[in-house]
């Protein structure tokens, strides 16, 4: 019993050291995570939330960007806080909403505001970033119904489709990766999953030592999941794996051509010509393959069942405050752009294909802002600025590019009357409320 005792305490002070070396060294990778981990708080409902009145500065650890990072009384980044007599537009999804990469007033939210500050549009909108990472389809609709209320006059939900809440690359999936739709069906409703998600989120949110042990043991297991996907495509192209019977003629070839094939010219290399002039519409980089067309959405894969709760959840919701919803496809996989603007179609576009039948099926108009994709190209800037590298998150030229593009779509959106605001019998429910037909 006495040595039980000892090696608890001992234990004890070792976490305790590691505790405070970790706070010491301030390693700016796990800065970086801490002050991530920092900018959210939980929640009971759909887990995780923003706290209020919080204030960071957060630079990445590579240098990929940096940026101050603040939440009004609600928790809502980069906004001001809400005036009762102003109508409201609310923008709604996950990190590409939130803003990662940039700071509060580069948002496309944000800047969306400074529009209509500036006189943009016909009534004087005041324009809220309610959008938290990480969310579902589910999480979206939820945090919509939590902060709706909150807030009088709000006119209408900027809702941004993310291509990962039902549907994820093919090369994303062989290791591991889960559309988000896919892992909240699975977690929502789950008792014992909810209450140790947030035992974890508690003590990883005050311990840098857990924080980094539960970092460690998350990057271990996406590097084995990264390794065998490799090895497993490998082993397919040797020869080695596959539907037939191995096939060892492959296999020498395989080889053989690893001591064969292109040698840099390192004279060129260290000598590099001038820049290339930009050219638009971009060239096709050779790992893009494009399609002519795009297939009829009806022979596509309908949405999760899941992903279907969450959508309908958010047109009941519409219908029965008024509020306009408005979801948005906002393009963010090169691929897909690279061949739009060269008047083709990429398959990563299917989310978008699937998402829009289903809303517009239910009388729901979608902000398309793929068209405006060709706008990306110019003299100064190509497809690739508007990304930050690596990450996928939009730069501060990606974020004025989607603020100009909703800006001039959202103009004729808020003009017409939307025809998700009348319930099935087609009455008003913002009049019905008043007492008028």
């Amino acid at each position: 019993m006495r040595k039980a005792g000892i090696l608890l305490g001992a234990g004890l002070v070792a976490a305790l050291l590691v505790e405070i070396l970790l706070r010491w060294m301030q390693a700016p990778a796990l800065d970086y995570y801490r002050k991530i981990k920092l900018l959210h708080v939980y929640h009971p409902e759909y887990y995780v939330a923003l706290p209020k009145n919080e204030d960071l500065y957060v630079r990445h650890h590579d240098g990929l960007w940096e940026g101050r990072f603040t939440t009004n009384s609600l928790g809502l980044r980069g906004s001001p806080e809400p005036i009762p007599s102003r109508p409201k537009i609310l923008c709604l999804g996950d990190s590409l909403v939130m803003g990662f990469g940039v700071s509060d007033e580069q948002t496309f939210c944000n800047r969306l505001n400074q529009a209509s500050e500036r006189g943009a549009f016909a009534e004087s909108y005041q324009f809220l970033n309610i959008g938290v990472d990480a969310f579902g389809s589910m999480g979206s609709a939820l945090r919509m119904e939590d902060l709706v209320p909150q807030m009088e006059n709000v006119k209408a939900v900027l809702f941004v489709v993310s291509p990962n809440d039902f549907e994820v690359p093919v090369e994303l999936a062989r290791q591991g990766v889960e559309p988000d739709d896919v892992k909240d069906a699975r977690r929502m409703g789950n008792e014992a999953y909810n209450l140790k998600f947030r035992i974890q989120f508690e003590l990883t949110r005050y311990s840098y030592a857990l924080q980094a042990a539960k970092l460690a043991y998350e990057n271990l297991l996406l590097k084995k999941a990264i390794t065998k996907d490799a090895l497993s495509r490998e082993f397919l192209h040797a020869g080695l794996t596959g539907p037939d019977a191995p096939d060892f003629s492959r296999t020498v070839d395989y080889s053989l051509s690893s001591f064969t094939g292109p040698v840099r010219d390192r004279c060129q290399y260290m000598n590099p010509g001038p820049e290339p002039e930009v050219v638009c519409p971009e060239p096709l980089p050779p790992s893009v393959t494009c399609m002519d067309s795009p297939p009829p959405a009806n022979e596509l894969e309908p949405l999760p069942d899941f992903t279907q709760k969450a959508y309908d959840r958010m047109i009941a919701y519409s219908q029965k405050t008024g509020v306009q919803l408005i979801p948005v496809i906002l393009p963010v996989q090169v691929e897909e752009l690279y061949c739009h603007n060269q008047g083709k179609y990429h398959p990563l576009s299917n989310y978008a294909l699937r998402a829009s039948d289903y809303f517009e099926k239910r009388g729901i108009r979608v902000m398309q802002l793929l068209p405006e994709a060709t706008s990306m190209c110019g003299a100064d800037r190509i497809i690739s600025d508007h990304f930050i590298p690596a990450d996928g998150h939009l730069t501060d030229l990606g974020n004025r590019w989607a603020a100009r593009s909703i800006e001039q779509n959202l103009k004729q959106m808020l003009a017409n009357e939307p025809a998700q605001n009348r319930d099935l019998q087609g009455n008003d429910p913002a009049k019905t409320n008043r007492g008028e037909r």
